[in-house]
């Protein structure tokens, strides 16, 4: 397990931490298709309260407004990535575990850092409008798995904005999961979301205009990797079920490095793999490390 630690980054942000993000936004823009940026654009206006958020943060960086919307919504485009995540119930409540899987691996990880939002934090970069991995000081953490499915909805909210939305809108866990159940998306994706209770734990697998919910039995793990298991017939996983297996292990009290054992484990971390992330609602801790091999 070789891992680093990911800090808390505040304004005014490092230059070294603005230079890493738009070196990851650039490589962003080289892996999309070319009307990339006019979807960007598309976006900006017709969620004027993110682009304006968009705009400003996108003059800190320095770099036109289009490419910072383009590396939220890259995830609309483009749902190539991996990811495995668990809801664990311990004894001081529930803990989101994951990691996140995507690309380009090595520049999302020399970007990574903890950022202050209006309502939380986020796992992601500086400058960073959306959300994949986020804590929200109301009592809830949510964190995205892609999903494959055949339905699209340009008319719908991008994922990475919605769970800004969320963070954004939700005033506690029960009202995070209505919102996740009723908003017309752009795209599918696999929600987990976990609040300061054990039996707050819950995966929303989502079309842009269809839903279901899975709870864990009791106290058992709720695993999620990248098929659904209501909408369509179960397909098997490695990584689910060594995480799903490896989960039963855990003590009432299990640590950071508990968790990292599992997220490093060979048969669930990824040549992608980016980040590792753990979020407990209950005592408004996130803390983010990156494989160390990425630095190099």
């Amino acid at each position: 397990m070789n891992v680093v630690e990911c800090p808390l980054i505040e304004r005014p942000w490092p230059e070294q931490w603005l230079d890493a993000s738009r070196e990851l936004l650039t490589q962003t823009l080289e892996q999309m298709p070319d009307e990339a940026r006019l979807l960007a654009l598309l976006a900006i206006q017709r969620f004027p309260e993110h682009g304006e958020r968009n705009l400003q943060l996108a003059e800190e960086l320095g770099v036109p407004e289009e490419l910072l919307m383009l590396g939220t919504i890259s995830y609309d485009i483009a749902m190539t990535f991996g990811c495995s995540t668990m809801a664990v119930a311990t004894a001081e409540g529930p803990v989101l575990a994951r990691n996140m899987d995507w690309f380009p691996e090595r520049a999302i990880a020399r970007a990574s850092c903890i950022t202050r939002l209006d309502h939380g934090w986020s796992a992601g970069f500086v400058g960073t409008v959306g959300v994949v991995t986020g804590l929200s000081e109301r009592g809830f953490a949510v964190a995205l798995n892609a999903v494959a499915h055949p339905e699209s909805d340009r008319r719908g909210y991008p994922m990475l904005l919605f769970l800004r939305h969320l963070l954004d809108s939700a005033t506690d866990f029960d009202h995070a999961v209505e919102i996740a159940r009723r908003t017309p998306l752009a795209s599918s994706g696999l929600l987990t979301l976990v609040g300061t209770r054990n039996d707050q734990r819950i995966c929303i697998e989502r079309t842009p205009s269809q839903h279901r919910l899975i709870r864990p039995e009791g106290d058992a793990a709720l695993v999620t990797t990248n098929h659904f298991r209501l909408m369509e017939p179960e397909t098997s996983c490695v990584r689910w079920s060594t995480v799903t297996s490896s989960a039963k292990t855990l003590s009432r009290m299990p640590g950071d490095s508990d968790f990292l054992q599992i997220l490093t484990h060979p048969q669930v971390e990824q040549s992608i793999t980016a980040q590792h992330v753990i979020a407990t609602p209950s005592q408004q801790r996130l803390k983010m490390w990156v494989p160390a091999r990425l630095l190099e």
